[in-house]
């Protein structure tokens, strides 16, 4: 997943919630916690241009999670901000050819103001997998966004 905005040398930060059923937060994934649930931060940001890199490990995620939100934070300036969710799969023919397939199921932008937190929307475990609810009211299922 990718947390993106311009190079303008403002400095955005992603967050990931991790809640269980009952709405009690079990993890918080930021610049100081970078593994948190299976999940990682694994570049930060700082100016713009690149963005924040996430990855989103659903098969290494506890069974007590059931619902992560993913927010940003304008933590220096402020910014309009895309959230990139990528997946990819690899597949082997009966040939033994190996081919990737990618797809890009969620692509979301919004402003961050200076000192603003600013929720893209939340996965929710739906069985087997996830499936994600975008603050615009869009809702990608599981098998569309990832299966665990």
């Amino acid at each position: 997943m990718n947390l993106w905005w311009e190079n303008n040398g403002n400095d955005m930060d992603s967050h990931m919630y991790f809640y269980d059923r009952s709405g009690s937060e079990i993890g918080h994934l930021y610049y100081s916690d970078k593994q948190v649930c299976g999940c990682s931060l694994d570049r930060d940001d700082t100016k713009g241009g690149t963005g924040e890199w996430l990855t989103v490990d659903f098969d290494s995620i506890p069974s007590n999670v059931y619902k992560i939100d993913v927010s940003i934070y304008g933590y220096r300036g402020s910014a309009t901000a895309t959230m990139y969710l990528r997946q990819e799969n690899t597949i082997t023919d009966g040939m033994g050819n190996v081919t990737t397939e990618v797809k890009e199921p969620v692509r979301l932008s919004t402003y961050v103001g200076n000192h603003e937190t600013v929720s893209f929307g939340y996965f929710i475990r739906s069985g087997d997998s996830w499936d994600f609810h975008g603050y615009d009211g869009s809702i990608v299922p599981g098998s569309g966004v990832i299966e665990g």
